[in-house]
């Protein structure tokens, strides 16, 4: 059986109905904060939101809403500003896990 590339782009049925999504935002969100918190561990004197953002592509407003989720939950912590921009402005804010932590991870496996 032949699919035209019209198929694998548009996601419906032959029937004209949409086909179901597997991935839902909540999801999203749980991938986008493990990123996160392996891109900080990878700092150990600690990251940045905007070089966070920067490094792994993702919106500023994006990395702030998960970074502040991890905050709150207690993963992560503010470590102070960083001194050593040499830029005019406002001083980044540092994040590092909390240490010393063990922390256990999972993740729902979807059918």
């Amino acid at each position: 059986m032949q699919t035209s590339n019209y198929a694998l782009i548009f996601p419906f049925t032959r029937s004209g109905e949409r086909m179901k999504q597997t991935i839902n935002t909540r999801h999203v969100r749980a991938i986008n904060q493990r990123t996160i918190l392996d891109a900080i561990y990878q700092h150990p004197d600690g990251i940045s939101r905007a070089e966070l953002a920067r490094s792994l592509n993702m919106s500023k407003p994006s990395m702030a809403d998960n970074a502040t989720a991890l905050l709150d939950i207690g993963i992560i912590e503010e470590i102070g500003e960083d001194a050593n921009t040499g830029k005019l402005g406002r001083k980044p804010v540092l994040l590092n896990t909390l240490q010393p932590s063990i922390f256990i991870y999972t993740t729902p496996i979807l059918p």
